[in-house]
């Protein structure tokens, strides 16, 4: 169970999805910027703390920022497009 949770964490899906969900909800906003600033701290902290990446895990470590950006900008794209207008 713990490995399985491991591999949900370090998974950069999880970040996508919260970039997205960001993105859909609020937009280009004020609150937006700064959820997604944190969002971008808290990726730097994870990759502090998760230390020297293993081989064949280099790519989950590092995609998970760049991921959370662009579903972000994904997701306020599709929120102008089908919600807004």
């Amino acid at each position: 169970m713990r490995i399985i949770s491991a591999i949900i964490f370090n998974s950069p899906i999880l970040w996508a999805s919260a970039g997205l969900i960001l993105g859909l909800i609020l937009g280009v906003t004020a609150e937006s910027l700064g959820i997604l600033t944190l969002g971008m701290v808290l990726h730097l902290i994870y990759m502090w703390r998760k230390g020297a990446p293993r081989q064949g895990f280099e790519g989950w470590l590092f995609a998970s920022g760049p991921v959370f950006l662009a579903s972000w900008i994904v997701g306020f794209m599709l929120r102008g497009i089908y919600i807004v207008t």
